[in-house]
């Protein structure tokens, strides 16, 4: 208590001593004290006493966290099985299998590896289509034999700038995305804003809020009929996005794959269709089925563009394809 109320009065008197110290300083001023005299006192005045200063703590000074990183490295795995239901052994049979595409403006595909390992005739990987050939060797009667496809990813959780050269390709009319439809070009019209996002933006809250996500379809219909409908699943909620998006001139296109957090097994229960629209230099996410509009894309792995523009072995909306597929083999995905 002593050691306190000691303090109390240093503080006090220290207090005391800078006022009559100010007061000299006015008066100084006043009668025309010199410049030096002034600059002396006004240094006397401000400077802090080592006594004082001495008991202060010092501050500590925060530290800026590091930059968080927006791309991390994901393997994942997609395992199918093939069952052979005849009584005779299926021989050298070719599969193709879509994998994940070569670049995006969210992910860049760094590895592939098939186990067991079975002759591979050809790997396509381009930014659009991406897809492995390879033969089945022989598959004992009522077999079931199990394929596994490991992929090394670097995934962005922001869209990074991907110069598209022709543009053209996202933009007007092609199968599910039937632009001239006259309802379709009255609403589009009726979504245009002063720029290409908020136009994005308007298109995609509209759909949203409108068409009602009626959970999986096989059979897959066009905008239009989409829109006539006022429902449908992933992909069909998506096609009906680029379409309206087109009829505006926004590059825009709709995407095949997976959606997943932290999943390594890409499994059938992940399989996804969203879109994206092309805005200043990289493709953004507008995912109407599940609420997303251009938000972390580290979730969406990215197998296919679904445009019937461009030219793939497998087909629209599908994982694999068979050569001269044969009867009773049957081919399981987990």
């Amino acid at each position: 208590m002593f050691c306190f109320c000691w303090n109390l009065l240093r503080v006090q008197n220290h207090c005391q001593d800078r006022i009559r110290q100010m007061l000299q300083l006015i008066w100084s001023v006043r009668e025309g004290a010199s410049f030096v005299l002034w600059v002396s006192l006004m240094t006397t005045a401000f400077a802090p006493s080592f006594a004082l200063s001495s008991q202060m703590k010092p501050v500590k000074m925060i530290e800026p966290h590091a930059a968080p990183s927006f791309s991390i490295k994901r393997s994942v795995v997609m395992v199918m099985y093939l069952e052979n239901q005849n009584k005779t052994t299926l021989k050298d049979h070719v599969i193709t299998v879509r994998i994940p595409l070569s670049k995006t403006s969210f992910q860049t595909l760094e590895k592939i590896e098939i186990r067991p390992k079975f002759p591979i005739s050809e790997i396509c990987t381009t930014k659009e289509a991406a897809w492995i050939k390879f033969h089945t060797l022989s598959i004992k009667p009522f077999e079931r034999k199990g394929i596994r496809l490991y992929f090394t990813l670097s995934i962005n959780k922001l869209p990074l700038d991907l110069c598209e050269h022709d543009l053209n390709t996202y933009l007007g009319a092609e199968s599910y995305m039937d632009t001239n439809d006259a309802h379709l070009r009255t609403l589009g019209r009726q979504l245009k804003r002063h720029n290409v996002y908020h136009s994005a933006f308007a298109t995609y809250r509209w759909v949203r809020d409108n068409v009602a996500y009626s959970g999986y379809k096989q059979k897959v219909t066009g905008a239009s009929a989409t829109l006539k409908a006022r429902k449908g699943d992933c992909t069909e909620l998506a096609c009906l996005f680029a379409a309206l998006c087109r009829i505006n001139n926004i590059p825009s296109r709709v995407m095949g794959g997976y959606l997943c957090d932290e999943c390594a097994r890409l499994t059938s229960a992940f399989y996804h269709n969203w879109a994206e629209f092309y805005y200043e230099g990289a493709w953004h996410i507008a995912d109407p089925a599940k609420r997303v509009f251009d938000r972390d894309g580290s979730s969406y792995i990215a197998f296919e563009v679904c445009s019937s523009r461009i030219a793939n072995p497998v087909g629209l909306f599908k994982r694999y394809k068979f050569e001269n597929e044969p009867k009773n083999l049957k081919i399981i995905w987990e």
